[in-house]
């Protein structure tokens, strides 16, 4: 096992992607780390436990991406709610958003 950080905005299945290349990683993180769940709101620097698994050569294809390019998947919903500017207003008031 090793421990990681948490980055501001990630979610369970962005540090899955991030450690172990795939979303079926989210498996291991929830066994590894009992305070979690799937709708856990993680926190930056929050210290989760990562296992050292054997991955499949596209895993390991994309853990080296995102090292190789210091990218580090962040798809949680962030600050506030976006405003839709594009929208027409008759869309909106007829309570499709």
């Amino acid at each position: 096992m090793k421990l990681i950080k948490v980055r501001f905005g990630q979610t369970i299945e962005d540090i899955a992607i991030q450690e172990y290349g795939s979303l079926s990683g989210v498996r291991f993180l929830l066994e590894d780390n009992p305070s979690i769940s799937l709708d856990t709101l993680l926190f930056p620097g929050q210290e989760l436990s990562i296992r050292i698994v054997e991955l499949t050569d596209s895993e390991v294809q994309m853990v080296n991406y995102l090292k190789q390019n210091k990218l580090n998947p962040v798809g949680g919903f962030v600050g506030e709610k976006p405003e839709i500017s594009y929208v027409d207003e008759d869309y909106v008031e007829e309570g499709y958003l």
